[in-house]
């Protein structure tokens, strides 16, 4: 008997059959967009054959440059309500007959809430898998009333029937997962990883800021939404700059609060010294800050504080998704109170001298914990076992 022996990896593949997965994402931009861009190319370099299908509401012009830039991406548009409206219903149906007719798919992986509520829907008697991963359970925010936690609990559990596997980016939301009733056979830890390329260098970085050498830089970087309560961060600052009066605010993002948020600071005895950026690269200014401040009401894992670990910059944050696993790295502070991200933040400034050795080792380490590789890795381990199983 003779043996033939292909040596050429792309000789295997083009004799192996590729498995097939669709992602569905809504909200085409932050952190969930980075995610499904860094995805969508893991997926891709392991060998599957990945389709995205995404809605332009609240889509970011990066968001948009990147994936089309991804060799053998195959790309889609279905608009989709932010909230929920009448036309989720026609939405379901639209991604129903693209799953009919563009498939079979052996996966279909829906991200954020809206994303992944037609997923499910659409996905439903098609013969694939169904994956979710909420990137923040809706529930989590601690300003939602008790009527909509109890109706939005009750459309993920009932949601999840339709699902093989909830992906949790962080431990603190498996735990709330766990709480409000998704049963734990159904749920899976993956935490974010990061792609260490793209990020800038804190000479660079510092200048595009006009900051000098002698300032101490508190930094911010994400989206001005209510989520992320920058105005605690603006509100905070004046009693770190009175202490400190070398301290500097940097607010980069851009969003529905930034004019509000930039009245508030206006009015505050400290304005010259706090300046908003706009919709910017946060890798290429991240190394600029002295640390990194983060006070959202709530959070799956943001990828800021990856970017922030892999910058090597020490972060304050409140006490929501991520502060978990970034405390056990080392350069992480969680305050719970605002009386203590006070207090936090001034002790930081403290060991702002830290040196561009001291950083690039801080940074490296992160790295290693938060690789992207293994959340691919993770992500299609994940697929395989789900493959064929029931529901």
């Amino acid at each position: 008997m003779t043996m033939h022996v292909v040596n050429e990896p792309d000789q295997v593949m083009s004799l192996m059959p590729r498995r097939k997965v669709l992602l569905v994402l809504e909200n085409a931009g932050g952190g969930t967009g980075r995610h499904v861009v860094d995805l969508a190319a893991g997926l891709i370099r392991m060998g599957w054959s990945v389709d995205l299908l995404y809605s332009t509401g609240r889509l970011e012009p990066w968001f948009e440059r990147e994936v089309a830039a991804i060799p053998g991406l195959k790309l889609h548009v279905l608009e989709m309500a932010t909230g929920i409206s009448w036309t989720d219903l026609r939405a379901a149906a639209g991604l129903r007959r693209f799953i009919r007719s563009k498939g079979p798919f052996d996966i279909v992986h829906g991200h954020s809430s809206k994303g992944g509520a037609l997923a499910r829907i659409a996905a439903a008697a098609t013969g694939a898998a169904v994956v979710y991963t909420p990137h923040a359970l809706y529930t989590l925010d601690p300003k939602l009333s008790r009527t909509k936690r109890i109706i939005f609990a009750a459309l993920e559990r009932n949601l999840a029937r339709l699902t093989h596997a909830v992906v949790c980016v962080s431990r603190a939301e498996f735990k709330h997962a766990r709480e409000i009733g998704i049963p734990v056979s159904k749920l899976r830890l993956i935490t974010n990883g990061i792609d260490v390329s793209g990020f800038g260098h804190r000479i660079d970085a510092r200048r595009q800021m006009a900051l000098n050498d002698d300032e101490f830089c508190i930094g911010h970087v994400g989206r001005l939404v209510p989520q992320k309560a920058v105005h605690v961060l603006i509100e905070t600052f004046a009693a770190v700059r009175a202490q400190r009066p070398s301290a500097r605010l940097v607010i980069v993002g851009d969003g529905p609060d930034r004019r509000p948020l930039e009245l508030l600071a206006a009015r505050s005895s400290h304005a010259e010294a706090i300046q908003f950026l706009g919709a910017r690269d946060g890798r290429l200014l991240m190394p600029g800050f002295d640390v990194f401040a983060l006070t959202s009401n709530y959070e799956g894992f943001p990828y800021v504080l990856l970017e922030a670990a892999v910058s090597g910059v020490p972060v304050v944050m409140t006490d929501v998704g991520g502060g978990e696993e970034m405390v056990e790295s080392g350069t992480t502070v969680v305050a719970r109170r605002a009386e203590e991200l006070v207090e936090q933040l001034k002790k930081r400034y403290h060991h702002a001298a830290a040196s561009d050795r001291e950083r690039i080792a801080i940074g490296r380490r992160a790295a290693e914990r938060f690789s992207l590789q293994a959340m691919i890795e993770q992500t299609c381990a994940l697929y395989e076992s789900v493959l064929g199983s029931t529901i």
